[in-house]
């Protein structure tokens, strides 16, 4: 029987190498520097409809008023809402918005 591919338990898979796929995960290291405003992490359920450029105009608004959580809520609202005029399941919808701030 060929396991399903499961993305939340693929790191440290072991048996999905045999079928293609590695659990060793990708990694990069970036310095943060004064220019980034914010990171988004999200899953697939954000991802399969929305651009990484429309991710950054749905949270960046928030980001003066320095509500990582309502930015949060808003990507997972329009997420929600494309998934629902484009399919009849809804994928799991999850972000996390972090904001940097130069120091005063």
């Amino acid at each position: 029987m060929v396991p399903g591919l499961a993305m939340s338990r693929s790191f440290g898979d072991s048996i999905i190498k045999n079928y293609g796929k590695t659990c060793e995960p990708e990694i990069r290291v970036r310095k943060i520097t004064e220019n980034d405003k914010s990171i988004i992490i999200a899953s697939d359920g954000v991802w399969e409809f929305i651009s990484n450029n429309d991710a950054i105009s749905i949270v960046h608004p928030f980001w003066k008023e320095q509500i990582p959580e309502l930015a949060s809520n808003k990507l997972i609202r329009v997420a929600t809402s494309m998934w629902r005029r484009e399919d009849d399941v809804i994928d799991d919808i999850t972000s996390i918005v972090i904001y940097f701030y130069p120091k005063t």
